[in-house]
């Protein structure tokens, strides 16, 4: 047998042509005589790259046969169940005659071969091939600019990663189709990652390579790494270009990481460019640099044409919508979404920052973030475009929601201007925002909003802001607050806010001093700025030049403006609009609104002062635009009340209905008539009197109503505490009627409504007294009289209906007493009597007294003498008497004969006083047959005697009678009896005082003896 060594060539077509060369050996074999089945190669390896195109030759399976010259005819048994390859049965060449091979599905192939001798079917021999699927780093290219790596699956993207650093600067990427992650980065495929998911294109090495993204997507990207930095489809970009390209995030996950975290890229520096990408999805990063596009962006960097749809949310710093912190130029870009950070937040970026000692300043330009885009800090500043700016933002705009507590901005939060450092920067460095513009609603919890600028040390130029700003204090219509500071460090001057050539037309709400239509609080420059005060709602400001909503729409309202290359407005002669930029034009243009005809003014209806009028007061008018009728109310130009009573030509304003679309018209005028304004007296209380006999009313309590005065008129309600009855007379419910006025400067304004009212007058007290009266008992009844005390205004007794009457109960025979003199049954319509009663005091009459004269003998008894009376009334005799009078006499019985007089003592009776009459005398005669008797011979004792008296030496046996004779010779019988001694006692109580004789009669003789009894 001989052998023979033969060099095979295998050609690839397409873009995978490569060659090479293999050893076979070839046996020889003798046909003519006997033959046996090939023999194949065993062990025989061939490749084919993935992704190879069909007709691609694979390599040829070699056998020999030993009997005969011929070659064998080749077959596949098993293992192309797919039908991927066919083997030319003469040659034994393996080609791949079907696409879509892949080393994620094929890694390799086991084909049974089968070598048939061709004079002998049954002689064959049977070889596994394997065919090796060889992996290829992309789906073709070279990576050369001209020949870029092809990205058509998710295996060619991730590969990018093994193209790193700057030894890679040089190759180039493109994809060639959309490119979806979902199943690459599902649990048990390469980009699963034990969940974390997606790895970021470079981080120790950046990329700093060439992507065209051929306006494919990239979609359902995933990372959850919150443990890293740098995260987004690449991490680090440097020196890179990355272009056409869009990436969406998987609806059901989000871009997770710490910093420098974004869908794009971490971070993207050094000079790359970045153009026409758009992002999509959400971001949740933490603590700060965070982007919906990129985290940060940096030295000399570019991004351009680009957007993001995105929700990013952070608790940090430095949070933007498209970039976190850039100090790049980003161009054309735009975004929409929510964007929540903590400070220094912003729709495109949360910082613009100048690094003036690397020579870098961030630009942003012609960049927008779209109207339903809501962008919130939750610790400091934010803007709807930029949280804080030291850089440029020029022919930008906003219509984001911005939310913050404090420097809130509808374009920027903070534009800062940032004091010279003398170490390394000599001069200040100051925040430029020009031909720029926000609309949007800005919140600043703790104060600070503006609807441009919240906060303002830099430099603004020809801008505007509409939209609607709220906070509680420091809110502008454009800006919050422009600063002048002076730092400690004055190497580069003041920090000082300068604002030119701008205007607002925003809602301003807020309660503080420094709430403004234009600015709430000024300590820079504002020049040639305007705000309009009928749509911010504030007529006042820190800065700038107030003007309505009409002068705002005009052109010479705006001095030193230039409408020929900066700006432009509506003039037309159906619209007109706010100015807009010429370089950055906002459609529809600001404020842009039409124009109406006022084709006739309507009349008015006569009102009253102070009263609000609107359109039930004007009647008639009509309005149109472009010949349509416009729907709208006519209304008084100034205020809502008239202030001049009469007939006054007052202006009138059409107002549209629908506000959006029309100007109002201001320029009318009609005749209003203006009647005063009725007023009415309340609480006023007419008092009730007490007769008085006038008609005089007293008022109190008298005001006008509520709200009658308008405004801070001065009216006074005068003459208000006096009124007039309707009659003098007493009576209840009795009408008064009053004269108030109205005084003070703006009296003639108002016309006053008496009040009603009434009141009672009681009847007066009129005191009716009886007069005190005296008389004799005996005597008759004096005239009984009285008198009044009570009566008013000069009335006397004359005026009563009915006179009182008067009486008393005693008469002539009344004994002496005090008798009551009563009056009564007077009557009055206007008086109320009360009664007070007299005394008549009935006093005693006199009675003269005189005792009768009477004679005695010496040494008898006075005699009880007798009365003659003078002055008894009625009749009347001693007998009427109490008390009869006494007499008494000095003379006694040893009183010598002669005249005594007799002293009378008064009696007692309650109707008679007495009069003593003393000039009745007792005479004292002799009493001859007495005195004969006399003889003194026995001894009588005591003397004088008081109850006894005793005689001794005289038995009574003796004695046959005892008798006592007074000094008149009357005998008084008195008892007697005998003591115990035997002597003669003799009972003289019964005696009066005086002198007396005892005379005892014996049976032989008489004694007679001279006694005194007490």
């Amino acid at each position: 047998m001989r052998k023979f060594l033969l060099l095979v060539f295998a050609f690839f077509i397409t873009g995978y042509a490569s060659s090479q060369s293999r050893s076979l050996p070839v046996k020889a074999k003798n046909l003519s005589v006997i033959y046996s089945a090939p023999v194949i190669d065993a062990g025989q390896i061939l490749s084919v790259l993935e992704e190879a195109p069909a007709s691609t030759i694979v390599g040829l399976v070699t056998a020999f046969d030993d009997a005969g010259g011929e070659a064998p005819a080749f077959s596949i048994q098993s293992g192309n169940e797919d039908g991927f390859f066919a083997l030319d049965a003469a040659t034994g060449e393996l080609t791949l005659v079907k696409e879509g091979l892949n080393r994620y599905d094929y890694e390799s192939f086991s084909l049974l071969v089968r070598a048939t001798d061709q004079n002998d079917a049954q002689l064959f021999a049977e070889e596994t091939v394997v065919v090796n699927v060889d992996e290829i780093p992309f789906s073709g290219g070279a990576g050369t600019e001209a020949d870029p790596f092809l990205i058509k699956t998710p295996k060619d993207l991730d590969e990018i990663r093994n193209y790193l650093g700057s030894s890679h600067a040089d190759k180039y990427f493109e994809l060639v189709n959309d490119i979806d992650l979902q199943e690459y980065l599902s649990e048990g495929n390469p980009g699963y990652n034990n969940g974390l998911f997606w790895e970021r294109l470079g981080y120790y090495e950046y990329f700093e390579g060439h992507l065209n993204g051929n306006s494919f997507s990239v979609l359902n990207l995933k990372i959850n790494r919150p443990n890293d930095y740098i995260n987004g489809l690449f991490g680090y970009v440097s020196s890179a270009e990355i272009n056409n390209l869009n990436v969406s995030v998987d609806p059901l996950a989000e871009i997770v990481g710490l910093s420098s975290t974004a869908i794009l890229a971490g971070s993207v520096s050094n000079g790359s460019i970045i153009s026409n990408v758009h992002v999509s999805g959400k971001v949740n990063a933490q603590p700060g640099n965070v982007g919906g596009l990129a985290g940060s962006f940096a030295y000399g960097a570019v991004i351009s044409d680009c957007s993001a749809t995105v929700e990013v949310v952070s608790t940090g710093n430095f949070v933007g919508g498209l970039i976190g912190v850039n100090n790049g130029t980003i161009l054309r870009c735009h975004v929409e979404g929510d964007i929540t950070g903590g400070r220094f937040v912003g729709g495109i970026a949360g910082y613009n920052n100048e690094e003036p000692v690397a020579g870098v300043r961030g630009l942003i330009q012609q960049c927008s973030v779209e109207a339903n885009s809501v962008v919130t800090a939750t610790t400091g500043e934010c803007g709807g475009l930029v949280g804080q700016n030291t850089g440029d933002v020029t022919r930008c705009s906003s219509f984001a929601t911005v939310n913050a507590p404090v420097n809130a901005g509808g374009l920027v939060g903070n534009n800062e201007e940032v004091e010279a450092d003398m170490m390394m920067v000599f001069e200040n460095y100051a925040g430029r925002i020009n031909n720029s513009y926000a609309s949007g609603m800005v919140t600043a919890t703790d104060g600070a909003a503006g609807g441009l600028v919240g906060q303002n040390t830099g430099d603004i130029e020809n801008c505007y802001a509409l939209g609607e700003v709220n906070a509680p204090l420091i809110a502008g219509g454009l800006v919050g607050e422009n600063l002048e500071l002076a730092e400690e460090n004055t190497e580069g001057g003041l920090i000082t806010g300068n604002i030119t050539n701008c205007y607002s037309a925003t809602s301003v709400n807020g309660s503080d001093a420094t709430i403004g239509g234009f600015a709430g609080v000024n300590d820079g420059n504002i020049t040639s700025s305007y705000w309009d005060i009928n749509a911010s709602g504030q007529e006042i400001s820190a800065g700038g030049t107030g003007l309505n909503g009409i002068a705002m729409r005009e052109a010479a309202s705006f001095a030193d403006w230039d409408f020929t290359n900066v700006w432009g407005i509506d003039a037309l002669e159906e619209y007109v609009s706010y100015p807009y930029l010429l370089d950055n034009e906002e459609n529809p243009h600001p404020g842009a609104i039409g124009k109406v005809t006022v084709t006739s003014w309507p009349t008015a209806s006569d009102i009253v002062y102070g009263q609000v009028v609107g359109e039930s007061v004007l009647s008639g008018g009509a309005a149109t635009h472009e010949g349509s009728p416009v729907a709208g109310t006519f209304n008084f130009l100034f205020g809502t009340d008239m202030h001049v009573v009469g007939a006054t030509l007052e202006e009138v304003a059409f107002i549209p209905d629908n506000a959006d679309s029309y100007l109002p018209v201001i320029d009318g005028t009609t005749l209003v008539n203006v009647l005063p304004k009725p007023v009415s007296v309340v609480n006023a209380v007419a008092q009730d009197k007490i007769y008085d006999g006038t008609t005089v009313a007293v008022v109190s309590d008298a005001v006008l109503e509520d709200n009658a005065v308008e405004g801070g008129d001065d009216v006074l309600l005068s003459n208000h505490t006096s009124g007039t009855f309707a009659q003098a007379g007493a009576g209840d419910g009795i009408s008064v009627t009053t004269n108030m006025t109205l005084t003070g400067a703006d009296a003639t304004n108002y016309a006053l409504e008496q009040p009603v009212l009434t009141a009672s007058i009681s009847k007066a007290s009129l005191t009716v007294t009886a007069d005190d009266q005296t008389r004799l008992y005996g005597e008759v009844n004096p005239k009984l009289t009285f008198g009044y005390s009570g009566f008013v205004n000069g009335e006397d007794a004359s005026v009563l209906a009915t006179l009182p009457s008067v009486s008393t109960l005693a008469d002539a025979g009344s004994n002496v007493s005090d008798y009551a003199i009563t009056v009564g049954d007077g009557s009055d319509e206007n008086y109320d009597f009360s009664y007070v009663d007299g005394v008549l005091a009935v006093n005693p009459a006199p009675l003269t007294v005189k005792a009768k004269d009477a004679t005695r003998i010496v040494g008898a008894p006075n005699p009880e003498f007798e009365f003659e009376y003078t002055g008894f009334v009625n009749g009347e005799d001693q007998s009427v008497i109490d008390f009869l009078p006494g007499a008494s006499c000095e003379a006694d019985e040893f009183s010598e004969p002669g005249d005594y007089p007799i002293i009378v003592s008064p009696g007692d009776d309650g109707n008679y006083y007495f009069i003593v009459d003393n000039s009745g005398v007792l005479t004292v005669t002799t009493a001859t047959s007495i005195l004969q008797e006399f003889n003194g011979e026995k001894n009588v004792y005591p003397v004088p005697a008081d109850t006894y008296l005793f005689v001794s030496g005289i038995h009574i046996v003796s004695v046959s009678d005892v008798e006592v004779v007074d000094m008149s010779g009357r005998t008084i019988k008195t008892p007697y009896s005998e003591t115990d001694t035997g002597s003669l006692r003799v009972d003289v109580s019964s005696l009066k005082s005086g002198i007396y004789f005892l005379k005892i009669r014996m049976n032989e003789r008489m004694i007679l003896e001279k006694i005194v009894v007490l």
